[in-house]
């Protein structure tokens, strides 16, 4: 059986003919990332976005797929090893999505239970400092540096005003967040999700007013990343995000930010949402860049 060799970005074999798509679409619903390369040698099958620790069980699914065909499941045969479980949030493959998660529930149920005051958590008190002009709200911002409260340039962005408000949020960041995990690695993701909650709250905060809360940001963020990325050469990961999400959510931020949301009636951090999005657009932009997701050469 021909041998997998590490390459960067992943695992890559030889293969004598490229796999039935029924096969592909097997080993892809085991959540494994798999793309065939017809190179000048021969056609090659190329294994991306699998941890270091799943990789041989990865790679021993792949090897019993291909030989058992796409009409047979592979774990069922003797020794024929099982999928990893590299395609689910629970079992730990996207840690860092996961304590987002739970960061972000704790948080609200901490807020509702009266544990602390939601207005604290935001940027700058708005009982304080109400709807201001441009110089006052930069004075106030000047003044949150000063006192050396920074963790408050983040925390709007952990709070949420209702389950609802918290549960849509959630549900963008599990669909976003797994496939930019594995794209990126947990500390590059977390890192990422930072320097958006710091861009999307600051911007925000200069628009006015203060009273804002919610991952929405960060969210439009990651959509820029994802939107990005989708060219690069690690599309595969985001194939499972549904088109439709990411266009919907780009044509909002984009009405909010022509001020449609607000001649609706609808009370939005609008500021947050398109500052968010275009800087998720540099930052995928910064990442396809990289050597690293331009996949095997």
């Amino acid at each position: 059986m021909t041998e997998w060799h590490p390459t960067r970005g992943g695992w890559v074999r030889a293969i004598d003919m490229p796999p039935s798509p029924s096969v592909l679409r097997q080993l892809r619903a085991a959540g494994l990332d798999v793309r065939v390369i017809d190179s000048p040698e021969g056609y090659k099958l190329f294994l991306t976005g699998v941890p270091e620790h799943y990789a041989a069980q990865a790679q021993l699914f792949i090897d019993r797929s291909l030989s058992a065909g796409a009409d047979e499941n592979p774990a069922q045969q003797p020794g024929g090893g099982h999928p990893p479980s590299s395609g689910t949030l629970i079992q730990g493959v996207y840690p860092a999505t996961f304590f987002l998660i739970a960061a972000l529930v704790l948080i609200h149920i901490w807020l509702s239970l009266g544990f602390s005051d939601i207005s604290a958590w935001m940027i700058v008190d708005p009982r304080w400092w109400p709807d201001l002009e441009l110089d006052q709200r930069l004075d106030a911002l000047s003044e949150l540096l000063r006192s050396g409260r920074l963790f408050n340039l983040l925390s709007p962005a952990l709070i949420h005003f209702s389950s609802s408000h918290l549960a849509m949020n959630l549900i963008a960041l599990y669909v976003l967040g797994g496939p930019l995990e594995r794209a990126l690695g947990p500390v590059r993701f977390v890192a990422s999700c930072v320097m958006l909650a710091l861009l999307s709250n600051l911007a925000q905060a200069l628009a006015g007013p203060f009273s804002f809360g919610g991952f929405s940001g960060v969210n439009y963020g990651l959509l820029g990343m994802v939107w990005v990325l989708r060219t690069s050469a690690k599309a595969d990961l985001f194939a499972r995000i549904p088109p439709a999400m990411i266009y919907f959510s780009i044509i909002f931020a984009l009405a909010g930010a022509v001020g449609l949301t607000d001649a609706m009636g609808l009370n939005m951090a609008d500021t947050a949402h398109f500052s968010g999005l275009l800087a998720g657009v540099v930052l995928g932009w910064a990442v396809r860049e990289k050597k690293g997701a331009k996949g095997p050469e």
